[in-house]
């Protein structure tokens, strides 16, 4: 049996900025970012007879930026290989200045030429982020060389929301396996739960 829950992802995307996503496994957490990119690219012909294509009348087309999870990670550069295979394929896109030396200045690059290039502000969906930081969870040190790039990586989100704002105001972030639901957003909880319930999202 199909829900037609659309109504509430156009809701949440107009209701709030940053959204921190965690529920168990196999609760389509990854399905509702692929529902999500989607809608910011505009696909409005996959939405046909559902209740957003209703609701949104713009459709506008914006550029997103998808990240997943790729593989294990052992080690630093297992996480490295990950970041590059991902940064790899937005530059193929947009392009890349060959100024940009680590991954913090590749992302922070291909945002601004995303938006550039478009004149529209990117939306940045984040799937598993929590991965690398699971695999580390009772290595010290390496959980540490893993926090250390990875809060380079997201800074950028941060510094990329001030003066001509390139990012879109919705930011998505997916956990992988926490078994506990949070929402950072401006909902109430009232909202929360009417958006994801105690099934699906």
């Amino acid at each position: 049996m199909y829900v037609d829950k659309t109504d509430l992802v156009y809701k949440m995307v107009q209701s709030g900025k940053y959204y921190f996503l965690s529920r168990p496994r196999r609760f389509g957490k990854t399905l509702l970012m692929s529902t999500l990119k989607s809608y910011f690219r505009g696909d409005k012909e996959l939405f046909r007879g559902l209740a957003i294509e209703q609701l949104e009348k713009d459709w506008k087309q914006y550029p997103v930026l998808l990240t997943l999870s790729k593989g294990k990670f052992d080690t630093i550069e297992d996480l490295h290989s990950c970041l590059r295979g991902i940064f790899s394929d937005f530059e193929k896109k947009y392009g890349r200045n060959g100024e940009e030396k680590d991954f913090a200045e590749r992302f922070n690059g291909v945002i601004k030429r995303a938006y550039e290039q478009t004149g529209r502000q990117v939306v940045i969906l984040i799937d598993e982020y929590d991965d690398p930081f699971q695999a580390a969870i009772d290595k010290p040190e390496l959980m540490a060389q893993f926090q250390g790039q990875m809060r380079d990586i997201y800074l950028c989100l941060k510094k990329s929301q001030t003066g001509n704002c390139p990012i879109l105001r919705s930011t998505f972030y997916i956990l992988r396996s926490t078994q506990f639901y949070v929402l950072h957003s401006t909902l109430s909880a009232a909202q929360r739960f009417t958006f994801f319930g105690s099934v699906g999202w």
